[in-house]
């Protein structure tokens, strides 16, 4: 389902469907750089001519973006639901307080949000955004469910290791820093590795890097 480009018509006004982020409130509108709408009166403005729609009403940004948002959320999920219900459990299922209200745990309301967007959606992407209140609930899921992975991550993420340099020797005397690559999976090993390829699994030497790093 994806929109033709967008065309002038005889007046020189471009003519499509524009992307829906430029009718929502509260969300950036998508924008192409450069370019204004007639109306555009700012010196400083870097581009307030609406992205038209590519996919259903979501132009290619947002499609794209949904597209990863989807696979991430349904994979981080489960495992983020039942975070919420080992931290019930713990806490015998009752956050309770003298004045009769009950609080939820924090991942228990990203969650029921996050799912409220997803709440009678068709199981074709392309079909849920073909409408307007699809495609809203598309860019909102989009927008919480980031959110949410961020604030809840299930796995550690790569990063630099501040203090150690690449032994390698064809980097001569500029070596690059290298990465701390986290486990996959309970038990994996955990790999340090630069983009020359060189890399270190040695468990103990890794340990040894670490606690110089002290990022544990």
């Amino acid at each position: 389902m994806t929109n033709t480009k967008p065309e002038r018509g005889p007046t020189g006004v471009m003519s499509y469907l524009e992307c829906i982020t430029n009718e929502l409130e509260g969300v950036r509108s998508c924008t192409v750089k450069d370019e204004h709408r007639d109306n555009c009166q700012y010196e400083q403005c870097g581009g307030c001519l609406p992205q038209p729609s590519r996919v259903g009403l979501l132009c290619l940004r947002c499609w794209r973006r949904l597209e990863v948002t989807l696979a991430e959320w349904y994979l981080a999920e489960n495992v983020i639901a039942s975070h919420t219900t080992l931290i019930s459990h713990d806490n015998a299922g009752v956050h309770g307080h003298q004045d009769g209200y009950v609080n939820l745990p924090m991942t228990t309301l990203a969650v029921d949000e996050v799912r409220s967007y997803l709440r009678g959606a068709p199981a074709e992407a392309e079909a849920w955004v073909s409408s307007t209140s699809g495609a809203t609930n598309a860019v909102r899921f989009s927008i919480c469910a980031e959110r949410a992975l961020r604030a809840f991550p299930i796995q550690e993420r790569e990063r630099p290791l501040r203090r150690m340099r690449c032994p390698n020797p064809v980097h001569g005397a500029y070596p690059p820093i290298v990465q701390w690559i986290p486990p996959q999976a309970f038990a994996d090993p955990i790999t340090v590795r630069c983009i020359c390829g060189w890399e270190q699994s040695d468990q103990d030497k890794i340990d040894d890097i670490l606690a110089i790093e002290a990022i544990h």
